[in-house]
C-alpha cells in the first residue's frame, strides 16, 4: 500500500498514529531533504509506505525506497548506481542526505552532466516537471565545484 501526504507531524496527519494503533511501523522520518517525514510499517499482511505531501518530497522518496521497495517484491535486481559531473559548483550546509532536481546531458565524448535547478522548494513541482534526474548529495556539509562527480538517479 502506498500513500502519499498525512504522515508529517500536523494535525492532520493521521496515517502514523493509525499505522501505530493498527499495525507495525518499520521507521517514521529519515536523513534526507527533501522527503523528511516517510513512514514505512505494515498494516496486516500488506507492506505500507506513506510518502509525503510535496511533490518534489514524494519524487525523491519514491525515486530512493519506493522505487526498490516494488523492485525487491517483484524480484528485480537493484538498479545500477549512475553518476553524472556537475556543470557547475553547488552546496548544502546542514547533515541530511539533500536530492537536487537536476537536467542530464552528455556531452561529444559520452560524458554525463548533470545541471541543477535553481529551484529548491519541496513544492516547486515545475522545477521536478522540466528535471529528468536527482542529484544526490551525501550526508554532512559539502560544496561541490564544476567538473565534479555525483551520484544520479533517474526518472
Amino acid at each position: 500500500m502506498i500513500t502519499c501526504g498525512a504522515v508529517s507531524a500536523g494535525e492532520k496527519d493521521h496515517i502514523p498514529a493509525f499505522l501505530q494503533a493498527h499495525g507495525t511501523v518499520h521507521f517514521w522520518k529519515v536523513r534526507m531533504k527533501p522527503g523528511m517525514p516517510v513512514l514505512a510499517g505494515a498494516l496486516g499482511r500488506a507492506q505500507f509506505l506513506g510518502l509525503p505531501g510535496n511533490p518534489v518530497s514524494v519524487l525523491a522518496t519514491w525515486l530512493t525506497l519506493g522505487r526498490g521497495l516494488v523492485d525487491g517484491m517483484q524480484g528485480r535486481e537493484p538498479r545500477p548506481r549512475r553518476s553524472a559531473r556537475l556543470t557547475h559548483a553547488t552546496e548544502k550546509s546542514h547533515e541530511r542526505r539533500e536530492f537536487q532536481r537536476g537536467t542530464l546531458a552528455c556531452d561529444e565524448r559520452g560524458v554525463q552532466w548533470i545541471t541543477p535547478s535553481a529551484a529548491t522548494g519541496s513544492h516547486r513541482l515545475r522545477a521536478a516537471a522540466d528535471a529528468d534526474a536527482l542529484l544526490v548529495l551525501a550526508e554532512g556539509a559539502q560544496a561541490l565545484q564544476a567538473g565534479d562527480a555525483v551520484e544520479v538517479l533517474t526518472f
